[in-house]
């Protein structure tokens, strides 16, 4: 996921709880921001590098699977879309990334 991650939140770290799931974001101070209080277009930001980097562990380990991403950037600024497509991008060096949008 860092490799991912850095695209978009240089020097960030992500927060596992439980299972794996994402519990917070650390940006820039030391505490961790709760996944829960980050904004929908971060949130869904994270969602997709988590589904890119899950993607690439994948293709690692087995058979090539596309990534499908359909509308998952509808709460992304211009700026932040230019950065998640750096990380598309990346992973679609690997593997095939499908982006659905209207």
């Amino acid at each position: 996921l860092k490799p991912f991650l850095n695209d978009v939140f240089p020097q960030a770290e992500i927060d596992l709880g439980e299972n794996f799931a994402v519990q917070g974001l650390k940006r820039s101070g030391p505490a961790s921001e709760l996944f829960g209080r980050l904004s929908h277009g971060t949130q869904e930001q994270i969602a997709v590098l988590v589904r890119l980097a899950m993607g690439a562990m994948i293709c690692e380990k087995g058979p090539d699977v596309p990534v499908i991403l359909d509308d998952a950037l509808v709460f992304s600024d211009d700026d932040r879309i230019e950065q998640m497509f750096d990380a598309i991008n990346r992973a679609g060096k690997n593997q095939q990334v499908i982006v659905l949008t209207c």
